[in-house]
């Protein structure tokens, strides 16, 4: 927390007299806050991040923020993507909620298998990050969910509470299942024009397969489709459901999928610029009011979908694999990698706000690193009496972590490393620098036992950059830049990756803005460069031409003169020049 000062200056005044006296109030401000409303099924959480303005992150001009929601194994929970905000802090706005944020200034990720939240926002920025979550409970009652967040990795908000979660306040909103195709590396990018297939698990003939689905079959009619090749041998095409634009921008809306059948949806169409994925997604919809369960539903299913779904048949991970949804419905979330290079230039104001600048052109110098490849294998050995995991082998980035977590709240199992050492819910090992064997032990449960990994940052061989050559910006091309054809590895299998520096502006200074970086050092993707206002711009009238400065100047001096001439006649009336009285 950091304790603010400020001094307010009381005066009263009688008469000819005057008093004043000076105090100086201190408060505590705290790095980060949390604070939630729930109206029906909707949870809004905000965040105030950084309220003082302070330096949290020595060193480097962004700092990271995580938020993980924790929910009981009976309760889904959907983010909103288009209910992200991020507004400057504003003390004298309701809920401290002032001018939105460009969103060139931050970059949001979501993991929503473990419901995870990753923004890099500017370090030193104020500002407040609102989302909402939809939660979904397959019955009545109270719940108690919980969200913990983490800034620069040093300081912790936490807000755990019952909340009353009704049935009847989901269905109207969450009747459906929903796809949104998002963009990997930043999950409010919704992309729009992304084909997918649908298949059902039948019995045909007596043998369990795969039946093509038509779009009529699963969504409405008025769904958006194109005709699509599906067998490039063959040169089959066949009609496909498309993310939509608009209103329903990046999201597919399946409405008629049969309760309890298991689908498989794949992408076939990517959009443009996008990497195809090769991932099918696995969807059940629960029936309404019925007893089965998920892992009812597995047992269910036929031996040869359960070994294409998980090679082990490990019941666990067959669930971790399978998105299920109650009759209410729900989202989930499809993400793409961007394949090619783009430089996007945006310009603000000192305070976020979007603006237009007066120059046409800006260059800025592309380099690129090589990316190391260095690895470390970490195997977890996991004591537990009822094993979820055996144990788990992890192949990381030299300098990674690895989080143990217990997910579910009901969960009464705790975490031990081999010392005996008590670590509650959740255990941090690593970083790891080289190949090791780490012995946990859990006691009292463990069945919600998750494993996650962090990377550190990419490892480069800086001292060897290169530069790649100059890149101009132009206003009439939307000040975007893009590159289909960088190289993405040396012939040795290092991987590269690429930054950009802004050099000159045409017609301006660069002094007069703050150029931050978003996405450097990637291999693939967009790289957002911001120029903002410094707020210190100096505006001269031309020396030459026209009557110049200089008259200018002279003029207002004579102005000054003939004003304090004035005053002193007006004075000499009954004052400065006034005649004595002697009679």
């Amino acid at each position: 927390m950091t304790n603010t000062e400020k001094t307010y200056t009381n005066t009263a005044t009688w008469g000819d007299s005057k008093s004043s006296q000076e105090t100086t109030v201190t408060r505590t401000v705290k790095e980060i806050s949390k604070g939630v409303e729930q109206n029906g099924s909707n949870l809004e959480y905000s965040l105030e991040i950084n309220p003082a303005g302070k330096d949290l992150n020595p060193g480097a001009d962004t700092l990271t923020l995580d938020d993980t929601l924790t929910i009981p194994n009976d309760v889904k929970a959907y983010l909103d993507l288009e209910s992200i905000k991020l507004y400057r802090f504003d003390h004298s706005k309701d809920k401290h909620r002032g001018v939105i944020i460009s969103p060139s200034l931050y970059k949001f990720k979501y993991d929503s298998k473990n419901h995870k939240i990753h923004v890099e926002l500017q370090d030193r920025m104020p500002c407040v990050l609102v989302y909402t979550y939809t939660i979904v409970a397959n019955k009545n009652g109270n719940y108690y969910i919980s969200n913990n967040a983490n800034l620069a990795g040093v300081f912790d908000t936490q807000y755990g509470d019952n909340f009353n979660i009704n049935l009847s306040s989901a269905s109207g909103s969450q009747s459906k299942v929903v796809l949104t195709k998002v963009d990997e590396d930043n999950s409010t990018k919704l992309l729009s024009d992304a084909g997918f297939s649908i298949e059902k698990r039948e019995k045909v003939d007596g043998k369990w397969t795969w039946v093509w689905q038509d779009p009529k079959d699963v969504a409405s009619t008025q769904a958006p489709t194109k005709e699509v090749t599906i067998d490039q041998d063959s040169q089959v095409k066949k009609n496909v459901l498309v993310t939509g634009s608009d209103k329903n921008k990046g999201k597919i809306s399946f409405t008629k999928l049969s309760e309890n059948a298991l689908y498989r949806i794949k992408e076939v169409s990517a959009p443009e610029g996008y990497r195809l994925s090769d991932q099918y997604y696995y969807v059940i919809k629960k029936e309404k009011d019925g007893n089965i369960t998920e892992d009812n539903l597995i047992n269910n299913l036929d031996t040869d979908v359960k070994k294409e779904i998980d090679a082990s048949q490990d019941q666990n991970k067959i669930k971790s694999k399978i998105n299920f949804f109650e009759s209410t419905g729900g989202s989930f979330y499809v993400s793409n990698k961007y394949a090619r290079l783009t430089i996007n230039k945006s310009w603000v104001d000192k305070d976020g706000n979007v603006i237009t600048p007066t120059s046409n052109e800006v260059s800025l110098s592309l380099y690129r690193y090589k990316l190391l490849n260095e690895n470390s294998t970490v195997n977890v050995k996991v004591n537990v009496t009822n094993l979820q995991y055996k144990n788990e082998t992890f192949t990381l980035t030299k300098g990674s972590k690895i989080i143990a977590k217990i997910t579910d709240i009901n969960d009464l199992g705790t975490i031990k490393d081999e010392n005996g050492i008590n670590y509650g819910k959740t255990y941090v090992m690593g970083p790891f620098s080289s190949d090791t064997d780490v012995n946990i032990s859990i006691e009292n449960g463990g069945y919600s036992l998750k494993f996650e990994s962090v990377a550190p940052s990419p490892i480069l061989d800086k001292n060897n950059g290169e530069f790649v050559g100059n890149i101009k910006l132009l206003k009439d091309k939307n000040w975007i830049y893009s590159d289909d054809n960088l190289p993405s590895q040396d012939d040795k299998g290092n991987k590269y990756v690429y930054a950009v520096k802004e050099t000159s502006i045409k017609g301006e200074s660069m002094s007069d803005y703050k150029v931050i970086y978003m996405g450097n050092y990637i291999q693939a993707g967009t790289i957002n460069v911001t120029n903002q206002e410094t707020g210190d711009k100096k505006y001269t009238l031309p020396s030459t031409g026209g009557i110049g400065t200089k008259k200018y100047y002279l003029l207002g001096t004579l102005l000054s003169m003939l004003g304090v001439i004035y005053i002193l006649m007006k004075l000499g009336k009954g004052g400065l020049f006034r005649k004595e009285d002697h009679s």
